[in-house]
């Protein structure tokens, strides 16, 4: 922990004790609000080789089409929070060569999409959007929120062949209070900044637990999470590896929550469960040690 942020959870720390409900909402305020970073070399590189289109009024996306000689669908990539649609483009060269066209969305308030605000639900509205619109994916991989917004959107209609769901959280609310206990709240506070973001999001949280929506979800799936990774705890794909009918949990270490999607193992695994789900799904669904 360096001393800025030791600094930043000790002041939680305090306001959470003197100022419990102004704190809540006033870092809840500021928690919808994703920041937008400056995007880097390699991504315009990979901007360049794809198209631009709107999905929607709110929504930018891109497409990176295949020049394999027999097109075989298409992939549908989502990013997960404060990131954006070129974040994944690291998935492309093994994807494309197989054949598959590539979508990849801004998710609202993201990337080149319009906004300031976001959620979980905004998310898993805009993948049934993406579906309405661009017609069934053969695919979808999605990213931290981006694989919990797969996991929701499923669980109200959307209906992929395959997906793959990496460093996801199984729920919002034990993703939220994971990062309040880590900037320093205390059990009070942590519940009026839940509150809060519920308030905003205007569904309750346990209609965004994965565990609760695919109970019967036989659709396959590929699970990946970093034994490492601090930001979603690997607990969270354990739990939702437990309810899937046709899933398959793979267990990385050392790459955290997002050099995974650049790992050489975790791309060829992809590959190999895009080409192949049942040399996956045959061996069991906990990855041998």
């Amino acid at each position: 922990m360096n001393i800025a942020f030791a600094f930043f959870r000790l002041k939680n720390q305090l306001n959470s004790f003197f100022a419990s409900t102004r704190t809540a909402h006033k870092m809840a305020d500021a928690f919808l609000q994703p920041k937008r970073s400056e995007m880097k070399d390699w991504e315009l590189k990979a901007e360049l080789k794809g198209e631009r289109f709107s999905l929607s009024d709110e929504v930018s996306a891109i497409r990176w089409r295949s020049d394999a000689e027999e097109i075989k669908g298409q992939i549908l990539l989502v990013h997960g929070w404060e990131s954006r649609a070129t974040h994944l483009y690291g998935f492309a060269e093994v994807l494309l060569a197989q054949g598959y066209h590539l979508i990849a969305l801004d998710m609202p308030g993201h990337g080149r999409s319009p906004g300031r605000t976001s959620n979980a639900h905004q998310f898993a509205q805009t993948l049934l959007l993406a579906e309405q619109k661009l017609g069934e994916f053969n695919v979808i991989i999605g990213h931290s929120m981006g694989a919990s917004a797969v996991s929701i959107a499923v669980g109200n209609g959307l209906s992929p062949s395959k997906m793959v769901l990496i460093s996801g959280p199984s729920s919002i609310e034990n993703s939220i209070r994971h990062f309040t206990h880590i900037i320093g709240f205390n059990k009070r506070t942590s519940d009026h900044f839940i509150g809060r973001i519920a308030h905003y999001v205007g569904v309750p949280f346990h209609q965004l637990d994965s565990t609760n929506l695919l109970k019967e979800c036989d659709i396959p799936t590929l699970l990946i999470h970093d034994e490492s990774d601090k930001e979603v705890l690997p607990s969270e794909s354990h739990r939702l590896n437990n309810v899937l009918l046709n899933a398959y949990l793979m267990t990385t270490q050392g790459y955290g929550h997002r050099k995974i999607l650049k790992a050489q193992p975790v791309l060829k695994a992809i590959a190999e469960f895009v080409a192949n789900e049942s040399a996956f799904l045959s061996v069991g669904k906990q990855k041998p040690s």
